[in-house]
């Protein structure tokens, strides 16, 4: 089972940032971010930092948020995780997302999965809309904000998908650090 998480990504899937650092050093600067904690791969990971319930609004009438590492080591508690720049813009989808629309005809493509295999295997790949014939680039699509592509993703982990909204000063942080605007969404 994979863990519930709100994504934050460029919105501009061919922005290639300098470094993780840069963007590490914009949450850090903020609070979003704490102290680092151990990883098994290139990625960064990080308690969060002391401003971090400022910049996320949790909803519900009683949330629990759990901000502590679990004793068995388990990822399923609430931390940061910035991937690694990656050389080509990696897929990043909800699991349980429904499929891309076509933005001509609003068809609803089943076999999404697919279509993101062919996308990582090739970048220019298009997709052939069976309703109305229309080709059009698959990252043109009509995703409903279940999916993105971009070279780097920020995740907070145990975050379940429209029980919390990110602040814009988190946003903003990173356009001013990167000259492209950022977005999220929610993914499991």
């Amino acid at each position: 089972m994979s863990i519930a998480r709100l994504v934050i990504y460029p919105d501009d899937v061919n922005y290639l940032p300098n470094s993780q650092e840069q963007i590490q050093a914009a949450l850090a600067e903020i609070k979003f971010i704490g102290d680092t904690l151990p990883s098994t791969d290139e990625s960064q990971r990080f308690l969060i930092g002391g401003q971090f319930l400022n910049f996320i609004t949790f909803l519900g009438c009683s949330p629990a948020i759990e901000i502590e590492p679990p004793k068995d080591g388990s990822d399923d508690f609430c931390h940061i995780r910035i991937t690694p720049v990656f050389q080509n813009p990696e897929f990043c989808a909800d699991a349980a997302g429904k499929g891309p629309r076509c933005p001509i005809c609003r068809h609803e493509e089943q076999d999404w999965q697919a279509l993101v295999e062919q996308w990582q295997h090739d970048n220019s790949s298009q997709y052939q809309c069976p309703q109305c014939g229309q080709s059009t680039d698959i990252m043109e699509l009509n995703w409903r904000k279940s999916a993105v592509a971009a070279h780097i993703f920020i995740e907070v982990y145990s975050v379940f998908p429209h029980e919390a909204v990110l602040a814009d000063k988190v946003l903003s942080a990173l356009e001013q650090t990167t000259g492209i605007a950022w977005k999220y969404f929610y993914s499991r």
